[in-house]
């Protein structure tokens, strides 16, 4: 949605106001190092929000942490330019947004199920009528095909984390398992030491005279 309409929240909310952003930043090409710098944060945002995702490697809530620091940084950056105008409305209502989503997320926790919750939540939100829709002013999505990619990796990495953690379980107990019956060959071994320092030798018809 544009920042005009109900706030944007969730993991996919705050890719779609970064969308946003991209298209109210200062020129790229300049030879001013401020809007360099500027440029430089905003890449850093959307490589964390990216990494987020990557749950196998990256800490979504680490990175979301990072989302709210780099966020600071960057307006910090825009107000310094010092623009006649000011930082543009658009931007600067991009910002609050990104600033309370970021914020609201990690106040709920942000785990992999929370990302998926978001994911269904957007699926299943209801569909506009016509007449609502003809009201509503145009929104801003993310493309389908990279929501699609997400959910996918979601959904795999939480199944992964799954086995893994079945694969620990078992693993556990047949660590169990094997250590009684270390604990068991010791209490017989030392059953035997005993005897033998006593005087004592194998059983009779055991077999073991004949070595």
């Amino acid at each position: 949605m544009t920042p005009q309409n109900s706030p944007r929240r969730g993991h996919m909310g705050i890719k779609a106001i970064l969308d946003d952003m991209v298209t109210v930043l200062p020129p790229e090409a300049t030879t001013n190092p401020a809007y360099t710098r500027i440029h430089t944060t905003f890449g850093l945002l959307q490589r964390t929000i990216k990494n987020a995702e990557d749950t196998s490697t990256h800490s979504p809530e680490k990175q979301y942490k990072e989302l709210s620091e780099l966020e600071k940084v960057l307006r910090k950056r825009l107000t310094d330019l010092k623009a006649r105008k000011g930082i543009p409305e658009k931007m600067q209502s991009c910002l609050d947004e990104l600033r309370d989503a970021v914020a609201e997320a990690l106040e709920q926790g942000v785990t992999v199920d929370w990302m998926i919750k978001g994911f269904e939540e957007m699926v299943e939100a209801p569909v506009p009528t016509l007449e609502e829709r003809a009201r509503m002013k145009p929104e801003k999505y993310v493309k389908e095909s990279m929501y699609k990619k997400v959910w996918d990796e979601c959904k795999a990495e939480k199944e992964k984390n799954r086995v893994l953690n079945r694969e620990n379980n078992e693993l556990v107990m047949r660590v169990k398992r094997l250590e009684s019956e270390i604990s068991g060959l010791k209490g017989a071994a030392t059953k035997v030491e005993k005897r033998s320092a006593w005087g004592g030798g194998p059983p009779r018809g055991s077999g073991w005279n004949a070595y």
